[in-house]
């Protein structure tokens, strides 16, 4: 099949652009405030979570989802704070295989919103009066060899 300028499928160029980025959804929990006693030597353990989908109705569209959840506990287990974002872009695709979508969107689209979560998450917890914590990037590449991994463990 040949388009206008008599290229045809296979000669189009790939193309993977952003189109916008999004808050979906923030949440701040504070059960112990920053200033109680019981706020002293916090450790945090950070989760991340990818989703990636297509969109009806928008041929090439595809949201990139990532779930960003913070979570500071003091020595005694106590919780004093848990905050959670989640946050999304939406990238078009044209002219990659069917086969690399997933990966394309999986590694390089979170890497590329992730900054950005990042922040809003950080922020979060500084407005609450805690000590914005130091989050280090993240190895999507990693985690989606590591994702599909676990289907194959499964059907073993």
């Amino acid at each position: 099949m040949t388009d206008a300028t008599g290229k045809t499928e296979e000669n189009k160029p790939a193309a993977f652009n952003i189109v916008g980025q999004f808050a979906k959804d923030i949440s701040l929990e504070c059960p112990l405030p920053p200033f109680a006693k019981e706020a002293d030597k916090l450790k945090m353990q950070m989760d991340v979570g990818i989703g990636v989908r297509a969109l009806e109705g928008n041929q090439g569209h595809h949201e990139v989802s990532l779930k960003l959840r913070a979570e500071s506990k003091n020595e005694a287990g106590a919780t004093c704070y848990l905050a959670e974002v989640e946050y999304a872009g939406v990238f078009v695709l044209q002219n990659f295989p069917e086969d690399q979508v997933t990966p394309l969107l999986s590694i390089d689209g979170a890497a590329l919103i992730f900054p950005f979560a990042r922040q809003i998450l950080t922020q979060l917890i500084a407005d609450a009066g805690y000590r914005a914590p130091a989050i280090s990037p993240v190895n999507f590449h990693a985690m989606f060899m590591q994702a599909q991994k676990k289907p194959a463990e499964k059907a073993s």
